[in-house]
């Protein structure tokens, strides 16, 4: 099993969070062995709500010194969850780095905002997956050829994004 010297520098988890993290690992837990796989770490992690790239897992990983056939118990799960938190990716983050494409209306233009989503960071959409949180969001690609940047935050906020 994996362990970490860090444990005890880890954020706290509020309480109804903690429910929600035991039944994620339930989930997870394929056997029903009190284990999850290191394969199913990152979509475990971010089904608890934490935004995390690529290198925050690389970094998770070393860090508690997992590899592609490491188990995770509840207890370092719950650790590990904890830990993503700290290095989590905040709304406000996400919501500067759009702040670039605001033309003087508030506005980005799609375009802009497409070709962001598929070319910058670790995590970049497709054009397919691009269509479709614009379409449930609310955007025709025919008609509509700028969001404004209070949508951005809006989708931002509710983990479209």
């Amino acid at each position: 099993m994996a362990q970490t010297e860090r444990a005890e520098e880890i954020t706290t988890i509020p309480p109804n969070w903690e429910k929600q993290v035991k039944e994620i690992f339930q989930v997870y837990d394929k056997k029903a062995n009190n284990e999850i796989v290191f394969k199913d770490l990152p979509d475990a992690v971010r089904s608890c709500g934490v935004r995390l790239l690529n290198q925050h897992i690389i970094e998770i990983q070393n860090e508690f010194k997992l590899n592609e056939n490491s188990k995770i118990s509840y207890e370092e799960f719950k650790n590990i969850t904890k830990r993503a938190t700290d290095l989590e990716i905040k709304d406000a983050q996400i919501a500067k780095s759009f702040e670039l494409f605001v033309d003087e209306k508030g506005f980005i233009q799609l375009d802009k905002f497409k070709h962001a989503l598929m070319t910058l960071g670790d995590d970049r959409l497709s054009k397919e997956d691009i269509i479709i949180l614009l379409r449930d969001a609310g955007f025709d690609e025919k008609t509509d050829h700028a969001i404004h940047y209070s949508k951005v935050l809006e989708l931002v906020q509710g983990n479209v994004l």
